[in-house]
């Protein structure tokens, strides 16, 4: 000590100096004597210092180093150190507070934890603008940017910092507790900028220090990263304290605030702290007997206030007893709210990058009633935390890490929860990523990640209901997530819509997969009905192990035999094609063909073994073998009426044999290969196909030639008599099938239309088709009056080699070199058929209560009941002089009415077709009627602009509704029976009160006439048709304008809801009838089978049919299944699933 300048002054230069080192002359801190000494499970603050024992050496290696403010290396410290060894109060209590005695030299910005913000930056950033006056602050956001766009602004900011303080020779000290949150909360993006920002400041010689806390073990995390490792190279290392270190723990602050022990206590408490969580449950035990001492005189801590502290787990150790004793009344004192402790403390749990617990901050407002109950249980006893976040946010913590470890519930239900605390934390590092990237959409979740937050959400572990960032983050994902799988959605639908002709069951299989992996959107939906409705595939059969080369049907159509190149013919049970019922594997060649014996008990088989072959169905047993060509059988097949077998073979000849095996006739000619045969269905004739370009026709029985069929140009297959002998059809590889006058062998018909070499044709059961196969992997369906295409089959992926029409000519067979065989369906689609058909125009359809029997209006002035089903019958309503606008049941069923335009209304008995009452009810037409609910009313609509109602009863006026400006054109009675429904050619529809006969409300808006007007089942809405093209939903309480509908291209002549009122069905001039969802008016469903203009169209009681009349003359059936029923519908559809190449090909996740 230099005493030259006076003694005065020597002691002031050895106090300074002293000061700079931290060291305060008397090593004493400030003390409040209202906080209490042991601060628990918190870490020390800045305030406990003067409480702070244990930690004497690490405080003065952190001062050694922060005195040489020229080291050559980073000037950071990392005080390092497992979980609950006491880091952050070392740092907070134990060195900040010397170096804020060295105010010269430091100017310290306050402690924060990377997770403090909405990014680590963001963190840095408030604690920044923390240090300057609100006047003088340009906002810590401003700061954020600024950082976040240029991270080597932290120098200068710190600079900026020093002149604002007049400091010149301090250094900026940047404080970071808990750095690991750099790895298990923070975005790699996050962390990339923030060690850039730090690792630019800190370069040796700057004004810019750091020192960290860091749990030991993510060290070689840091070590490993560039950016990190010089920051952290120079450690200060936390282990485990001594026993004399916990005695000091123990008795220092004791001493402070004049508590005392009993003897030997102090040794107890300081052996029962052992393990990796002994230094915070020692604190926190401490913290419990402070308080437990509180009020008494005496300030002495017993044994007996240890053991009582310890609970039931006092033997385990009143250390670790007194928390897991504490949790546990808390649990108690909940009682039924107890089991939502664990659920509660869950959302405050995290895991880090190995999978260990760790706290997480959670804004309180994040709990609702019972789990605020809870929250505020564990903060009063001091196992929870709670402080107030910069935008002045309550928020709340664990209070140590320990509790999740040594507290069995919770360390189970961490255990058991791993999978989704893991994807928690994930999401949350996903989130703050999202928010710095200004929340662009590409950020968000998607696919399998927002189904797991979906989890998260649904099992209580994500909160919705709060307004944070994670669940703007989620709700913007779930936005961004659903337009997209909407836009990929309708691309999707958009391709099935383009692929229904080449390939309806692909189709079917997209459309399946839009709603599966996109959800059921409307155009997914409308792209499924439609594929549904353009498949004609009934059955798919697998099992030949290469091409099939020929399918035929059994005569009672029950079976199908297939052959094929693996040398095996197959018979097959249509109930079930899963298997096939008989296999025959004698041949040593490929099997070409096999044909049903007429009565369907064998089989016939041919193959290039140079036999054909006899099989029973029954036993699979080989009953004949007919050998005796020279050359491949090619083709095989029964006379129609007989038990002979017709064999074609590559020696130039066919054979007809007999059941014992002997060759009855050998038909020569030729010049090629024989490839087919048939007979005629009198047994009279055989025509012989070849490859020689020509048919031949010969006398079956004496083997004479009668004709030649010459025009091909290319080798012939599959010749074919029609079903009365007269004519003959053949295939040729030319590309085109022929039609012949099997008397005089002249041709007849053309059939161009395959792309490909044809080899199959045969006639229906009844000749009014005619069935062709061929290598462009089609089948074809024409008409055999003027041979026009009727129905193309698709969906094979290599040629078509054979086809057959079934016994009733309702399906047909396809047999293709892509290995199956395709059952068809070539009539009328069933679930669309035509109920009736009529040469006058049909008004109206409306279904009997019972949706059994139908009641029909027709423009001739008839109308009609239709009985459906088994029972089916037509009861005619005959007496209208002019057209019939409309028929309807009574409630029961047991009446008809009608409304003519001759100005009548007719009461009709269904059974009967009697004519039971005459209502002389207008001058002028009458365009519609509706019944009341309890039958007892009839309401008619007249073109002389009125509705009249009357009593069934006596048949008498009972009211008159006027208002309208041009004819009435609808009229319905609402759901509750209280309004009238009305709409009129002067583009308006009202409601009517019924009591009173005056108008309520009047719905204005259409631009043309409106046709029809209907309430919903509820009567909480209406439906409007009009001719302007358009229909509508209105408000009916309102009159407000819900919803417009403007896909028709024509009038919409009706609409009207469904059963279940989520559905709209709609008529319309352009021809089409269309389902529309009732929500938001997207289109669901569209049949266009009718001809001409569609008038009317209604739901059954079962919402599953619509019954349509259009001026084509037709009324049909259409069905419309709910969404459940249309996904089964069209798996039976279906006989595949869509392989991956076809997934990725059309953008689909590959599972």
């Amino acid at each position: 000590m230099d005493l030259s300048g006076g003694t005065e002054k020597g002691w002031e230069h050895l106090w300074q100096s002293l000061m700079r080192l931290g060291l305060d002359p008397l090593d004493d801190f400030p003390w409040d004597p209202q906080r209490p000494p042991y601060p628990g499970l918190s870490a020390f603050q800045e305030s406990d210092s003067a409480v702070f024992f244990g930690r004497t050496t690490e405080v003065d290696n952190l001062l050694n180093c922060f005195q040489q403010r020229l080291s050559p290396s980073r000037q950071g410290v990392a005080i390092i150190g497992p979980s609950g060894s006491g880091k952050s109060s070392l740092l907070r209590a134990g060195l900040l507070p010397r170096l804020r005695k060295m105010s010269t030299e430091w100017i310290i910005v306050p402690p924060f934890r990377p997770t403090d913000g909405e990014t680590p930056l963001s963190a840095l950033a408030r604690r920044i603008n923390g240090l300057v006056p609100p006047s003088d602050q340009q906002g810590w956001r401003a700061t954020s940017d600024l950082l976040n766009a240029e991270p080597t602004a932290l120098l200068e900011i710190s600079r900026d910092l020093i002149d604002y303080n007049g400091k010149a020779d301090a250094c900026v000290v940047i404080v970071i507790d808990q750095l690991e949150e750099l790895i298990t909360r923070a975005s790699p993006d996050q962390r990339t900028r923030f060690g850039e920002a730090i690792l630019a400041a800190t370069y040796s010689g700057s004004p810019v220090w750091v020192v960290t806390t860091l749990r030991s073990e993510f060290l070689s995390r840091f070590l490993e990263t560039p950016r990190f490792a010089e920051v952290v190279q120079r450690q200060i290392l936390v282990g485990p304290m001594t026993s004399g270190r916990l005695q000091e723990v123990i008795e220092e602050p004791a001493r402070k605030t004049g508590l005392t022990f009993d003897e030997g206590l102090k040794e107890r408490m300081v052996e029962d702290t052992t393990g990796g969580d002994a230094l915070p449950l020692l604190a926190y035990t401490l913290r419990r007997l402070y308080d437990q001492v509180q009020g008494r005189q005496v300030r002495r801590i017993t044994d007996a206030d240890y053991m009582a502290i310890g609970g039931r787990y006092a033997q385990a150790g009143g250390v670790i007893g007194v928390l897991m004793t504490y949790a546990d009344q808390i649990v108690e004192s909940l009682g039924p709210d107890g089991t939502l402790v664990v659920p509660t403390l869950l959302k405050m749990v995290n895991l880090d990058a190995h999978n260990q617990p760790t706290k997480r901050r959670v804004s309180r407002t994040e709990f609702r009633n019972g789990e605020e109950r809870i929250v505020e249980a564990f903060v009063q006893q001091r196992l929870l935390t709670t402080d107030r976040a910069d935008n002045g946010e309550v928020m709340v913590e664990v209070a140590h890490e320990a509790l999740l470890r040594v507290w069995s519930p919770l360390e189970t239900a961490i255990n058991a929860a791993r999978s989704d605390l893991l994807a928690r934390s994930e999401l949350e590092r996903a989130a703050r990523d999202w928010h710095v990237n200004k929340r662009r959409p590409s950020y968000g979740l998607q696919g399998e990640r927002l189904v797991v937050a979906d989890r998260l959400v649904s099992r209580g572990l994500v909160n919705l209901d709060h307004e944070n960032l994670l669940a703007d983050f989620l709700r913007a994902s779930r936005r961004a997530d659903a337009a997209t799988r909407q836009r990929n959605s309708e691309q999707l639908a958009e391709r099935v819509q383009g692929n229904l002709n080449e390939d309806p069951e692909l189709s079917i299989l997209l459309a399946l997969a839009a709603i599966e992996d996109y959800g059921p959107t409307a155009r997914a939906i409308l792209a499924l009905n439609s594929a549904v409705d353009k498949s004609r595939l009934r059955h798919s059969i697998h099992g030949h192990d290469g091409p099939m080369l020929s399918a035929r049907y059994s005569p009672d159509g029950s079976r199908i035999v297939t052959s094929g190149e693996d040398g095996k013919a197959r018979v097959w049970l249509l109930a079930d094609t899963s298997e096939p019922e008989t296999v025959f594997g004698a041949h040593t060649g490929i099997v070409g063909s096999a044909d049903f014996s007429p009565d369907g008990r064998t089989v016939v088989s041919g193959s290039e073994d140079c036999t054909a072959r006899v099989w029973s169905v029954g036993t699979g047993a080989e009953i004949l073998r007919l050998t005796g060509h020279s050359g491949r059988v090619r083709h095989v097949a029964f006379c129609p009426c007989s038990e002979h077998v017709i064999t074609a073979s590559e020696d130039h000849t066919a054979k007809v044999w007999n059941m014992s095996g002997s060759v009855l006739s050998t038909f020569e000619g030729h010049t090629g290969i024989v490839l087919a045969t048939d007979v005629s269905p009198d047994e009279s004739l055989l025509v012989t196909a070849s490859s020689d370009h020509s048919a031949r026709v010969w006398d079956l029985w004496t083997g004479e030639q009668l004709r030649t069929l010459i025009g091909h140009e290319d080798w012939l297959r599959s010749p074919h008599f029609s079903p009365d002998g007269v004519r003959i059809a053949t295939a040729s590889e030319d590309g085109t099938a022929r039609v012949w006058n099997a008397s005089d062998g002249s041709c007849t018909e053309v059939l161009n239309g395959h792309s490909g070499r044809v080899r199959a044709s045969v006639w229906s059961p009844t000749g009014d088709r005619l069935l062709t196969g061929s290598g462009d992997g089609t089948a074809r369906v024409w008409d055999s009056k003027d041979f026009s295409e009727k129905v193309a089959l698709r969906g094979h992926k290599n040629r078509v080699r054979d086809a057959d029409f079934s016994p009733d000519g309702i399906h047909v067979v396809t047999a293709s070199e892509d290995g199956i065989a395709r059952v068809w369906t070539v009539e009328e689609n069933p679930d669309q058929f035509v109920v009736a058909r009529y040469r006058t125009r049909v008004r109206s359809a409306c279904w009997s209560p019972s949706g059994s029997s139908l009641a029909i209006a027709k423009e001739d002035g008839s109308a009609e009941v239709v009985v459906l089903g088994e029972l089916a019958r037509r009861i005619k309503l005959e007496g209208h002089r002019t057209r019939v606008a409309k028929s309807i049941f009574s409630p029961d069923g047991t009446t008809v009415l009608t409304g003519s335009s001759d100005g009548t209304a007719r009461v009709w008995d269904t059974a009967s077709g009697e004519c039971l009452m005459t209502i002389e009810a207008h001058a002028d037409w009458i365009r519609d009627i509706a019944l009341s609910h309890d039958g007892e009313r009839l309401a008619t609509a007249s073109s002389d602009k009125s509705v009249s109602m009357w009593s069934l009863t006596t048949g008498e006026k009972i009211a008159e509704l006027i208002g309208h400006q041009a004819p009435v054109l609808s009229v319905t009675f609402s759901p509750d029976g209280l309004h009238i429904l009305t709409a009129s050619a002067d583009r308006t529809a009202k409601i009517w009160s019924i009591a009173s006969s005056i108008e309520v409300l009047s719905l204005d808006g259409h631009g043309d006439w409106v046709r029809s007007a209907n309430y919903s089942p509820l009567g909480d809405q209406v439906v409007t048709a009009s001719e302007d093209a358009t229909a509508r939903v209105w408000d009916p309480s309102t009159g407000d304008s819900i919803l417009v509908m403007d896909a028709h291209e024509d009038w919409v002549r009706s609409a009207s809801f469904a059963p279940d009122g989520i559905r709209i069905v709609s008529a319309s001039g352009d021809r089409t009838v269309r389902v529309w969802r009732a929500t938001n008016g997207e289109q669901l469903h569209i049949f266009r089978q009718h001809t001409e203009m569609v008038g009317s169209a209604t739901y059954d009681a079962s919402g599953t049919r619509i019954v349509t009349a259009s001026h084509d003359g037709t009324v049909r059936i259409f069905e419309d299944l709910s969404l459940d029923g249309l996904l089964s519908k069209a798996r039976r559809r279906t006989f595949r699933n869509l392989t991956p190449e076809e997934r990725a090909g059309y953008g689909l996740e590959i599972a």
